[in-house]
């Protein structure tokens, strides 16, 4: 896939995308939008987009990563956290896609992966992302397991305190579902920091 991007001056550059390569072109205009948006428009009156350099934020070989989700942490800007159904990855029922997550401490530079069990074993999709006000990262699937006899779509939703370094075991919200949502609060109601 290639897509392009135009300069302040208009002229069109063009640039190669592909699978959660993808992602990572996202995450770097983000955090740079972020950081420099007030300075750019302090000096020329105007926001620019700066795109840095192709980064691989997947090593797992060349499956297609669809549906992907980028969130940034508000506390750590360079604390990204992404994710991917990875089409390819054989399970125990014979599933081909899974759910995972890519997590970068300095702004996208360098990404660590997570499986998560449930995925590993039975395949899922509809990956959901978000942190929360106090830098908590939450992620959601839904995942294929069974249940009364039959293959079930089960949502289950983790957290990690350490920006998506390590998650803790899930909690599992029930089965039929279907492109389940995530959001946080982030209001100053009385709902602040409510997932």
């Amino acid at each position: 896939m290639v897509g392009s991007a135009r300069t302040e001056r208009g002229e069109g550059r063009r640039f190669p995308l592909g699978g959660i390569v993808q992602v990572a072109w996202l995450l770097l205009g983000a955090v740079t939008w972020s950081s420099s948006t007030a300075w750019a428009q302090a000096v020329t009156g105007r926001a620019r987009i700066i795109v840095g350099p192709n980064i691989r934020v997947s090593q797992d070989g060349e499956f297609p990563h669809v549906e992907p989700m980028v969130a940034a942490n508000p506390l750590q800007l360079k604390n990204l956290l992404g994710s991917a159904i990875t089409i390819g990855a054989s399970g125990k029922l014979g599933v081909t896609r899974s759910c995972k997550t890519y997590v970068s401490t300095d702004g996208g530079s360098t990404w660590l992966d997570a499986a998560f069990p449930e995925q590993r074993e039975y395949g899922g999709g509809d990956p959901i992302m978000a942190f929360g006000t106090g830098g908590t990262a939450y992620f959601g699937a839904l995942d294929y397991a069974p249940a009364d006899g039959r293959q079930r779509l089960w949502l289950r939703v983790y957290r990690s305190e350490d920006g998506g370094i390590t998650w803790g075991k899930p909690a599992t919200l029930g089965y039929t579902y279907d492109r389940p949502q995530l959001v946080v609060d982030r209001s100053q109601g009385t709902h602040r920091g409510r997932v």
